[in-house]
């Protein structure tokens, strides 16, 4: 399924967040909050603006030397929307992702991605592979409905907070606070223990 929202709204993260449209806003700031200090990998960061916002916390326990959050995404214009603002966002797909950085991130951020993953399993297992032992996966994604009727298109599977609890443990990940729903989101912070 090709993800044509860049394409056809342009850098539509960054016009909500400079709106100071609610829940966004309320979403960006909570999650720049809520990922904890050291390297931190944006998943699926699109036109960059959450990466961007990471950034720009300054978190002291990264040298300087060292970019505080790296985004990442395999859409080509999100990609290049995301430099028009400054922010290099790669072009990797989370399930290609290979050395330098095996065992590198203290944090891993996907925000609003896996319900649009073919194979989150896949996914997953590389995200453990670059996350530090005792590292933390951050993900949101928006609840799924009791009807099973999808919020988007764009969406392969959603997930209720008992099934992503589920879902994501299988990996070698604990579930570390309890799964938060607000802003039209669930909020749940795994940690790598295997």
């Amino acid at each position: 399924m090709e993800f044509n929202k860049y394409k056809e709204q342009g850098d539509y993260h960054w016009k909500i967040y400079s709106a100071g449209t609610d829940p966004y806003v309320k979403h960006v700031d909570r999650v720049v909050s809520w990922i904890g200090p050291g390297r931190t990998i944006d998943i699926g960061a699109g036109d960059g603006l959450i990466t961007s916002k990471i950034i720009a916390s300054g978190d002291k326990t990264v040298p300087n030397d060292i970019p505080k959050c790296i985004g990442i995404d395999d859409n080509q214009i999100a990609v290049n929307l995301a430099k028009q603002h400054g922010i290099e966002v790669k072009l990797i797909s989370i399930y290609n992702i290979r050395c330098p950085y095996l065992s590198y991130f203290d944090n891993a951020f996907m925000g609003d991605v896996i319900e649009h993953l073919a194979y989150p399993d896949k996914a997953l297992l590389r995200v453990k592979a670059i996350l530090k032992m005792g590292g933390h996966l951050y993900i949101t994604t928006p609840p799924a409905y009791s009807n099973g009727q999808l919020h988007d298109n764009y969406h392969y599977k959603e997930y209720t907070a008992e099934k992503l609890h589920k879902f994501v443990e299988q990996f070698g990940f604990k579930l570390v606070e309890p799964i938060q729903t607000a802003n039209v989101r669930m909020y749940a912070k795994f940690k790598k223990v295997r």
